[in-house]
């Protein structure tokens, strides 16, 4: 015999893979997984809501967690399927509800089960309604390799329940080591401002124990000052009043020695002068004189000749 087929669609796993490829492509595509949608979750939450079903090992395993951690965080479960057709429905309202009730976080929270048990939480009602959700949400769907829509799109994704109560459940021991380390901080610095405020304050003591004293110190200063200003002025003026006998002086002694310098000059010229009246032709012809020839008209000048 053979087969004659017109089309061939995948079914089962198949269908929901597609389906679940689909979906996933719009909703990225419309921003419902980026980064800037999310919100960060609470360090110390006190309330959280946890939206699972009200049976079985995961609200069983959520609750230990939080008892073993942090004891004191107010746990309150919104029930809901978490299988099924009814579970989409039952799903959005009870995030609905969560996210009007002023939680500080939400778990929505399922144990482990195959691609069909699971895919409730791929339905893009429930999606929509984690993303319309203001309250920081912690999706931990089936196991650690059980991937789904709602972990795209919720604010945090955990391999499990359990890691997911213990990304809200802070380490009680671990707190107290951190509140002693901060206490012992907090009392080291106040130990130190008030050493130093205490210093500061004795310094204004010894100030004000003593005004009289503080007053005649700085009477003191003053007197000093004067005294100094008063030596550096006498010492300036006898300065002055050295320097302008020295220019007295100096006055009186001008006038005698330039008539002492024009007189040697005087003496000076008229020496020079008589000494070239003695060399001077002029003197010579005026004591007399002759030319003697001899015989043949000569001239002669020696008395050999």
């Amino acid at each position: 015999y053979q087969l004659i087929l017109d089309t061939v669609e995948p079914a089962g796993d198949g269908a929901l893979r597609l389906a679940f490829d689909a979906l996933k492509a719009k909703l990225s595509d419309e921003g419902l997984f980026s980064a800037e949608r999310k919100v960060a979750l609470p360090l110390h939450p006190q309330r959280i809501g946890i939206i699972s079903s009200p049976t079985g090992a995961v609200i069983r395993d959520i609750i230990s967690v939080f008892r073993r951690r942090a004891p004191r965080v107010e746990l309150t479960l919104i029930p809901t399927a978490v299988q099924g057709r009814e579970a989409i429905n039952q799903i959005v309202r009870a995030l609905k509800l969560a996210d009007a009730r002023g939680f500080d976080a939400l778990i929505l929270a399922r144990g482990g089960g195959s691609l069909e048990d699971l895919w409730c939480f791929n339905e893009e009602a429930v999606a929509r309604a984690i993303d319309a959700c203001v309250t920081p949400i912690v999706s931990a769907v089936g196991h650690e390799t059980d991937v789904s829509i709602s972990d795209f799109v919720a604010d945090v994704r955990a391999p499990t329940p359990s890691a997911a109560a213990e990304l809200l459940a802070p380490d009680s021991s671990d707190l107290h080591r951190r509140v002693d380390n901060l206490h012992r901080r907090l009392v080291s610095r106040m130990q130190d401002r008030l050493m130093r405020e205490r210093l500061r304050l004795e310094g204004i003591s010894r100030r004000l124990r003593h005004p009289g004293e503080r007053l005649r110190q700085q009477s003191q200063r003053l007197d000093d000052l004067d005294m100094r200003l008063r030596r550096a002025f006498e010492q300036s003026m006898h300065k002055r009043q050295v320097r302008l006998q020295r220019l007295d002086a100096l006055a009186e002694r001008l006038p005698r020695a330039i008539r002492e310098q024009i007189k040697a000059r005087k003496l000076q010229l008229q020496s020079q002068m008589q000494t070239l009246n003695v060399v001077s032709p002029l003197a010579t012809l005026g004591r007399g004189y002759s030319i003697l020839l001899d015989e043949r008209g000569h001239a002669i000048r020696n008395a050999a000749q």
